[in-house]
């Protein structure tokens, strides 16, 4: 770790103040792509082969706080009889405290479940602090306490057959199980426990992205705004650096005289979140064609001389109300209208 005066720069961004990291929470019935999602976000953002102290950006699985099971469970579970879906088959005490850590910025141990012999593997994964964090899984938006830790809620809205498809090609070619089985426990524990735990989540949810991964438009949105808070922490600690190196101390320093930054991640306008709500209800290209249309738009109306205004347009900026995708009432400019 690097020192300025003596005093290292990451204990001295904690006592600057900085912010903690951004948690995402991403949930969705099983099999929905959380995990895809999560990972081709990681990807596009070019962290998957960054060593894993230095990712600004992690994910999460809630899979890895499965609980130990009782001799009669583990039994169970052999034959396909066991509610993985089910809270109870959580460790939220082991949650909540891996979670506060990963929130106050501080390094902690992630357990590794073993879904062939279900049970806790002996090895544990680091986690290192970062700057945005994904946490995906089933239930993450099931307890309040685990929710409000979330600055963004995510629910991946996927089909109900493509998830039975996927669960049962993946059950049996990664987790060696038999076909009967696969389809028992999802018919007579996994849906159930969908429709009564999971499913109701949904509500919580700040974003919905129907068809997972496929949903392109949707990726690409919440990726431009992760990117967009990962370019505003690195300025912050360039600055607090810059000062560190230049003689002054970390307790001289005030966050509040840097740079100002953005508050929200999601700090968008209606468009752009109703967009992001429900995103690519329509194909693809007519999405990407009323993205361009807007786009040249605005490009237009940049591009008049300061003070001139398109023929029929006035200068005086009119407000009018306007509902929003979920009914609610907002107001918005006339003239960008």
């Amino acid at each position: 770790m690097a020192h300025f005066n003596g005093v290292g720069v990451a204990s001295s961004l904690a006592t600057l103040g900085v912010r903690e990291p951004f948690l995402i929470g991403v949930a969705g019935g099983t099999a929905s792509g959380k995990t895809t999602v999560c990972q081709k976000i990681v990807t596009r953002l070019g962290q998957q082969n960054i060593d894993q102290s230095k990712r600004q950006v992690v994910v999460v699985n809630q899979d890895s706080f499965y609980r130990d099971l009782t001799e009669k469970e583990s039994r169970l579970a052999h034959k396909g009889q066991f509610n993985f879906d089910h809270p109870s088959a959580f460790d939220w005490e082991l949650t909540m405290d891996v979670m506060r850590k990963i929130k106050a910025g501080e390094r902690c141990q992630l357990p590794s479940y073993d879904y062939v012999n279900h049970c806790r593997r002996e090895e544990w994964r680091e986690i290192h602090p970062a700057d945005v964090v994904l946490v995906e899984g089933i239930l993450v938006l099931f307890t309040k306490e685990l929710r409000d830790m979330f600055q963004v809620k995510i629910f991946v809205d996927t089909d109900s057959d493509t998830r039975l498809a996927r669960r049962v090609y993946r059950d049996i070619n990664e987790r060696k199980r038999r076909l009967c089985p696969v389809l028992n426990q999802y018919l007579l524990l996994v849906k159930p426990a969908f429709e009564e735990f999971c499913y109701p989540t949904k509500k919580f949810a700040d974003v919905v992205v129907p068809r997972g991964a496929e949903n392109e438009v949707a990726l690409l949105l919440v990726e431009q705004q992760i990117r967009q808070l990962l370019r505003e922490r690195r300025e912050e600690k360039k600055l607090i650096e810059a000062a560190l190196t230049s003689g002054r101390r970390s307790e001289d320093l005030d966050l509040a005289t840097l740079r100002p930054l953005s508050t929200s991640l999601f700090d968008l306008d209606a468009f752009t979140l109703s967009r992001m709500r429900h995103a690519q209800t329509a194909p693809d290209r007519r999405g990407s064609l009323r993205e361009e249309e807007t786009g040249a738009r605005i490009g237009r109306q940049r591009s008049l001389p300061p003070g001139d205004t398109p023929p029929g347009k006035s200068n005086t900026r009119q407000r009018r109300k306007t509902t929003d995708v979920d009914g609610k009432e907002i107001h918005v400019d006339a003239k960008n209208v």
